[in-house]
């Protein structure tokens, strides 16, 4: 996958990666900003959890390598992609070269075996790899990663999300933040009345009896939760 014009040039600057950087929410718990489409970084006990890999390559090799930099020892185990559109997506191979799984939505799992199968012929980011053998694993309602310390990562089927088709959100109990893509943009201010989207937000949280105090986002920044709840009425 890549994003490209009507020409042989890529519709990304391959510079813009020198802007990225990890800001840490929680202990452990870090949003990777600074270009257009963010990640979700965690550090667990001995391994980390990347949820989406967005854009390009470049930009997911730039968080393999700053991991591998800043947590030695502890590889993404775990690629958590929140759906299948390719900005969100387009660096899935950076982060599967390092062997982690791959968790999808329910009903993506041929989707991303025929993207892993299809050779990079235009200005490939990477060497060719091998990911015939990559595990897949689907998410019909919730999967729960863990660690030997209790730490969790939980990814959630948004079920009546207007979005994408398997769409997941992706919650970290002991910082009580939750993660999701394309829709709610944390940071902007709520419309005055909440839209399909955000009410699919709050009624995932709803249905997975969690308890989030603040958002981040594939967009924007961080917010509590609360304002939104409130204007869901909930």
């Amino acid at each position: 996958m890549g994003t490209y014009l009507d020409s042989e040039h890529r519709s990304f600057d391959t510079r813009a990666t020198s802007s990225l950087r990890l800001n840490e929410l929680a202990p452990g718990v870090f949003h990777v900003v600074g270009g257009s489409h963010n990640s979700l970084l965690v550090e667990m006990a001995d391994h980390l959890v990347m949820v989406d890999a967005p854009v390009s390559d470049e930009q997911s090799l730039w968080v393999v390598n700053t991991a591998r930099q800043r947590f030695p020892g502890k590889p993404i185990r775990w690629l958590v992609l929140t759906h299948h559109h390719m900005d969100h997506a387009g660096g899935l191979r950076g982060v599967l070269a390092e062997g982690a799984v791959l968790v999808v939505g329910q009903g993506a799992r041929e989707h991303f075996r025929r993207v892993l199968a299809s050779p990079m012929t235009r200005n490939p980011d990477m060497k060719p790899v091998d990911f015939s053998q990559v595990p897949i694993l689907e998410v019909p309602e919730s999967h729960v990663i863990s660690d030997s310390k209790g730490r969790q990562v939980i990814a959630y089927a948004m079920q009546d999300n207007p979005h994408a088709k398997g769409l997941l959100m992706a919650y970290v109990p002991d910082a009580k933040l939750g993660f999701v893509t394309d829709v709610w943009t944390p940071g902007p201010p709520l419309p005055e009345k909440p839209n399909p989207a955000l009410m699919s937000v709050v009624s995932t949280v709803k249905r997975a009896g969690i308890e989030p105090a603040r958002f981040a986002g594939g967009h924007g920044g961080v917010a509590d939760y609360a304002p939104l709840a409130k204007l869901a009425g909930q």
